[in-house]
């Protein structure tokens, strides 16, 4: 096991800690729709915050992912790709008793995902309180989380842990439940524990389908309103290319999207979650704010979200910051 602490002075804080999967995603390049018929897969770095801590080391944040894969070729590879985007990977663990995570992934004609996952002892699953230090949450602003640490012990327990530290350190905490069912054994045990969760966020952003589905409501706006009831302050429903619906203050918005040609959804939501963080911690205070501040952030977003389609893979979709000053709301 690695653990390599860089945090020496106050300066060296991240003002962003995501928590979670760091994974590969193997995606299929000879045309196959479906993984049955597909042959030839790519290599790419993956995982929900893991790409969120990459596009935000991109867009040039201070960021640290605390993660764990195993000591094989697929965990180094990750953690040199994350470093060299600009994440601070000291509580990215290595770890010679687990394995990396992979995923396999073919893609459709609209772009749209087929996903099988392999996750026997993965590591991302065995992180444990003893591989992250507190002193990492006394300066952040920010901490961020998918439900997918929420599956197994012991990274279930570590990262409700992690969650109350984030609130006893006055971090704003955001949420991207990211809902993988067939990750989980029971949909009921599933949707129950994602929804429990929604109670330390201060704010929760999900796919359209996904609020139906935590929600059991057709109409977007009742399953907004059910939700926002679990606990958070501002919830975002994320519409594709027709951009978002954001729930703050019991007042709903509608941000456009933008029209652009898509190659690969793959990562789309993480982009979309990158653009939200970066532009959230320029603000002044966390504490308050302004619903200006919050559709400027999400039209953000809506842009960072939509750059990620044009290309395939999701770290490497990740646009820096002069890459997305080139693109037209």
């Amino acid at each position: 096991m690695i653990i390599k602490n860089s945090f020496h002075c106050e300066k060296d804080m991240p003002d962003i800690i995501t928590f979670g999967e760091a994974l590969i995603d193997f995606i299929c390049t000879d045309g196959s729709e479906n993984l049955t018929e597909a042959i030839t897969f790519s290599k790419k770095a993956g995982g929900a915050p893991a790409n969120v801590a990459a596009g935000l080391g991109k867009l040039g944040a201070k960021v640290l992912l605390i993660s764990k894969t195993g000591k094989d070729p697929f965990g180094i590879f990750l953690k040199s790709k994350l470093e060299n985007m600009g994440v601070d990977c000291s509580f990215f663990i290595l770890d010679k008793n687990s394995k990396t995570s992979l995923a396999f992934v073919s893609i459709g004609k609209d772009g749209e995902r087929d996903f099988t996952f392999f996750r026997e002892k993965a590591g991302d699953t065995l992180l444990r309180k003893k591989d992250i230090s507190i002193s990492i949450f006394k300066k952040a602003r920010i901490f961020h989380f998918g439900s997918i640490s929420l599956i197994k012990n012991p990274t279930r327990k570590t990262l409700i842990y992690c969650l109350k530290k984030a609130k006893q350190n006055n971090l704003f905490i955001t949420y991207d439940p990211n809902i993988r069912l067939n990750l989980w054994k029971n949909e009921k045990e599933a949707l129950q524990r994602i929804s429990d969760a929604f109670k330390y966020a201060d704010l929760v952003k999900l796919s359209d389908s996904e609020v139906e589905l935590l929600s059991r409501e057709k109409d977007l706006k009742k399953g907004l309103i059910k939700l926002k009831n679990l606990g958070p302050k501002i919830i975002i429903a994320t519409l594709g290319k027709d951009g978002a619906l954001l729930f703050y203050e019991n007042n709903f918005e509608k941000v456009e999207g933008l029209s652009v040609k898509v190659v690969d959804t793959t990562g789309a939501g993480d982009g979309f979650m990158t653009g939200l963080l970066y532009k959230l911690n320029l603000l002044p205070s966390l504490k308050k704010i302004s619903p200006g501040e919050l559709k400027d952030s999400v039209a953000f977003a809506n842009k960072v979200g939509a750059m990620v389609t044009t290309k395939y893979g999701a770290m490497e979709a990740l646009p820096g910051i002069d890459e997305v000053g080139n693109i037209c709301p």
